[in-house]
């Protein structure tokens, strides 16, 4: 699904929702030049979402980031060195789905935007990974990104163009109608 957001300025973005496989990823087909990604880090198994996006599987500096970003609840960049292809954000999850992790993902959200559009990365494309394992659906965690969103869209969106929000396919319905009860002036196409 792809919606148009427009914000108070008339900019748009368009909102991608699906599964954006790895090849089309490593291979930077749709032009993606900002990832977020959870810090939680595996230690060595590999099933870290970082794999998919790191140059430097053993980095102690991207581990130290890591638990920064943990411990702090902070969005956090990563040296541009870290990949070749775009940059990468580090954004903690949210742990539960109440009110507070509503509240937490909208402040996480914000935060995500603003660091995406500071003068040190001005990003375009900007991919959102954190729901390609869910287990369960986090209304919540979503009501929240949603809510960031609208408040976005109050605003401006400066140089986004394109938000792709990675989910697995067992939840992309119920995100798209979340995503057409919060926002009935979108545009899908």
């Amino acid at each position: 699904m792809k919606v148009k957001l427009q914000d108070s300025k008339n900019n748009e973005v368009v909102i991608h929702l699906g599964d954006f496989p790895l090849p089309s990823i490593s291979q930077n087909s749709l032009k993606i030049d900002c990832v977020t990604i959870s810090p939680r880090y595996d230690h060595g198994f590999g099933f870290s979402q970082l794999y998919r996006v790191v140059k430097d599987k053993d980095s102690v500096e991207i581990k130290k980031s890591c638990d920064e970003s943990s411990q702090t609840k902070q969005v956090l960049l990563l040296p541009k060195n870290v990949s070749d292809t775009w940059r990468v954000i580090l954004t903690p999850t949210t742990k539960s789905n109440d009110e507070k992790s509503r509240q937490e993902s909208e402040d996480l959200m914000l935060k995500l935007f603003f660091l995406t559009q500071s003068h040190e990365i001005q990003c375009n494309r900007l991919l959102i990974t954190h729901f390609r394992h869910l287990q369960s659906y986090p209304d919540k965690t979503i009501d929240g990104l949603l809510d960031g969103l609208s408040e976005i869209t109050k605003h401006t969106f400066l140089n986004l163009q394109d938000l792709y929000i990675e989910i697995t396919d067992k939840f992309q319905d119920r995100l798209e109608k979340h995503f057409r009860s919060k926002f009935q002036e979108i545009q899908e196409y």
